[in-house]
């Protein structure tokens, strides 16, 4: 039911990404999306490499109405790019505090 699903999520296939992968669901969370989940050991072969940290965001359903309304007005869009980049940088604070 298109009206049913609709909100924000990220995944992660290895578990040594969660943090990364948390950090950017909270940030995109504030963005005022419907909560739909933080996903681990995610199959998608993009996750794979582990050489580079690596998460899955999917921003929100285009298939809900009022989440497309959303993913079409240009404003929203920078403000998703600018949560994204935020919770990227509150990971990499994070992974500098653990080396402190």
């Amino acid at each position: 039911d298109p009206l049913r699903t609709s909100g924000t999520s990220t995944y992660y296939k290895h578990i040594c990404y969660r943090p990364l992968s948390v950090a950017i669901y909270k940030r995109m969370l504030e963005l005022g999306l419907e909560q739909f989940g933080n996903v681990g050991n995610f199959n998608f072969t993009l996750n794979s490499p582990t050489e580079i940290p690596n998460v899955l965001v999917e921003t929100a359903f285009m298939s809900n109405p009022n989440d497309e309304m959303k993913l079409m007005d240009g404003v929203f869009k920078e403000k998703i790019v600018a949560q994204i980049i935020q919770g990227v940088q509150d990971w990499l604070y994070e992974c500098e505090d653990g080396l402190n």
